[in-house]
């Protein structure tokens, strides 16, 4: 599973971690920025040549950017837990542990994708009758829900050492398990995107708002969201997946401890001797230094 010390979690902390390693932040963001510019100018290539932009075609930069995404979640992760930062080698471990979960999870994400911007797309004609309000709302509250469910499932991938198939039905708890956690993290992109269209709206120029939304994908905005959805969500994550395992290792260590008690006689006798020398104690292997050790616990 996990194996950090819990962290802090405030409104000011967010900003402190981001902006003690926002020269590392901006690395990453950079590095990022690759498979995303390449992607980018494909399609303004493919739009150019072709007169038109394909959704679905536009729906590859998903598996695309995946991985890259894995390694920004790790960092992020890291920064949630308030390490150091290793900006090169850490968003690369992230990239080779967990990129082919995030591949996989990729596939799942394009096809719910594309299911609901046909949906939608279906909505344009209007929402004048009762039962067309009716799917309309289900369907945004399936959106939310799956939005929910893939904040929970990309932060487990890279936090905890579980398999696929496991996070995903943990995914599905932490829906309701952290809806609160997922409300702030929702809030929190809502405030970052008004706060990018403000500035694009001052700027009053359509060159300089493209400008303005360039830098900020150049600079920030790709690992930005992956911090915000793991500072969010990893302690839900903490509480309902990790504490309950960590709880289940302490009954399990303390039922195993409880099946055999050795005799103190049977200790003090095995403990006579060079402390460097291993005896055979419970069915194990022990240095006899162990087994003073235990002996002092046991009278304290």
């Amino acid at each position: 599973m996990t194996k950090n010390k819990k962290p802090k979690y405030s409104f000011t902390q967010f900003f402190f971690n981001y902006f003690d390693n926002l020269g590392e932040m901006t690395l990453i963001n950079l590095i990022m920025c690759i498979p995303i510019a390449v992607f980018t100018g494909l399609m303004v290539l493919t739009a150019y040549l072709t007169g038109q932009i394909n959704i679905f075609v536009l729906f590859l930069g998903i598996p695309v950017t995946a991985p890259f995404f894995a390694g920004a979640l790790y960092v992020g992760l890291k920064l949630t837990r308030g390490e150091v930062i290793r900006p090169i080698q850490d968003f690369f471990k992230g990239m080779k542990d967990n990129y082919k979960a995030f591949l996989l999870n990729s596939v799942i994400v394009y096809i719910i994708s594309a299911g609901l911007y046909l949906t939608f797309s279906f909505y344009r004609g209007g929402l004048r009758e009762t039962a067309v309000m009716a799917a309309f709302v289900l369907s945004f509250l399936f959106a939310l829900f799956f939005i929910f469910f893939e904040f929970g499932l990309v932060t487990m991938l890279v936090s905890v050492d579980i398999g696929f198939g496991a996070a995903v039905k943990n995914a599905v708890v932490l829906v309701a398990g952290g809806l609160v956690e997922h409300l702030k993290a929702i809030v929190v992109f809502l405030l970052t995107a008004s706060v990018i269209y403000s500035a694009v709206l001052l700027s009053g120029n359509m060159v300089v708002g493209i400008i303005i939304c360039a830098a900020a994908v150049l600079l920030f905005l790709p690992v930005l969201s992956a911090y915000i959805i793991v500072y969010n969500v990893f302690r839900v994550v903490e509480r309902i997946v990790i504490a309950p395992f960590e709880q289940q290792k302490i009954q399990s260590r303390q039922a195993k401890e409880e099946i055999y008690k050795p005799d103190m006689d049977e200790m003090i006798a095995l403990a006579k001797g060079d402390p460097e020398e291993y005896v055979f104690l419970g069915g194990r292997m022990l240095k006899r230094k162990a087994v003073i050790k235990m002996i002092e616990n046991r009278k304290q």
